[in-house]
């Protein structure tokens, strides 16, 4: 049976810079599938011109509409919208996606052939460019270890509330940690969790972060995200032995590499494990006695009477 695969996404503005070539790009990669059976559900932050986009690429899609509040996107918002579409089609699979991706041609068809009852996955670890012009000219390109940008998940597990009540519960807000926290999702409420890297796998190019104004507080969300993160994975019970709850992606680690030069990959990833939860809880630390000074002063010049 030909499932149908809902790609579960949101987009930057499509106004021609070099993070809209990107998104183009990946639009061609969805274009190019031998398998054609799918529906693109988009959820809205008000970005400019995306659904313009969809339909002059005659690529069938559907809108929801978010509120993401003070971030500029929810990918909880992003995921449940797939979800709605996803219970419109029976035994369908959701493919939750950035838009920075490039598919290989089959991997719609062999994440169908791969995918079971109570199964979910990705193709790991995604190898990325720093531009567009870098990955035309297949130059400059690293494996990406810390990262996830794609996950499928078999849509059988949302006839039952409770996965879907999951994510409610443990918001994943703006930027930072979404991954991480879909990837022990999957861990959490499914049997079956794969890697098929070595049947069809994704490439990435770097989005212009300046381009696209998401510097400073942009970021800040991340805190929060991790915290979150984390609750989840000590709720669920997680990880606790094996390290996963540090950077859940770590998971779909891949000791089958295409050349001899990626084993240094092992070592890599491993001081990253190790030293990661390090370094998160010194930044964690040092963001809540910054926001705890922040209200401190605040407090004080409202005791004293001043102008706020």
């Amino acid at each position: 049976m030909n499932k149908k695969i809902i790609i579960t996404a949101t987009f930057r503005d499509f106004n021609g810079n070099s993070n809209d070539k990107i998104q183009r790009l990946f639009l061609k990669s969805i274009k190019n599938q031998t398998n054609q059976n799918y529906l693109l559900a988009v959820t809205l932050f008000g970005e400019k011109n995306v659904t313009n986009v969809l339909t002059e690429e005659k690529i069938p899609f559907i809108t929801f509409q978010g509120d993401a509040g003070e971030h500029r996107y929810s990918l909880t918002q992003v995921l449940l919208n797939g979800i709605k579409a996803a219970k419109e089609n029976k035994d369908s699979i959701i493919l939750w996606t950035t838009c920075d991706v490039i598919f290989d041609p089959d991997f719609f068809e062999k994440i169908v052939a791969k995918t079971k009852s109570r199964t979910c996955g990705t193709s790991y670890p995604h190898l990325t460019y720093p531009s567009v012009d870098d990955y035309k000219g297949k130059r400059n390109g690293h494996l990406l270890w810390y990262g996830i940008d794609s996950i499928f998940y078999s849509s059988d597990v949302f006839t039952e509330p409770a996965a879907e009540e999951a994510l409610k519960k443990y918001p994943s807000e703006g930027w930072g940690h979404g991954d991480f926290f879909f990837t022990a999702f999957g861990l959490a409420f499914y049997e079956n969790v794969i890697n098929i890297r070595n049947y069809s796998k994704i490439q990435k190019i770097e989005n212009d972060r300046n381009t696209a104004g998401e510097t400073g507080t942009y970021f800040d969300a991340d805190t929060k995200n991790t915290l979150v993160f984390r609750q989840f994975v000590k709720d669920y019970h997680i990880g606790n032995e094996s390290g996963i709850s540090i950077n859940s992606t770590i998971f779909f680690l891949s000791y089958k590499f295409d050349s001899i030069k990626e084993i240094w990959i092992n070592i890599s990833v491993y001081i990253l494990v190790l030293t990661y939860p390090i370094k998160r809880s010194i930044g964690i630390s040092i963001h809540m006695m910054k926001l705890a000074l922040k209200k401190l002063i605040k407090y004080d010049k409202k005791r004293n009477g001043e102008k706020i």
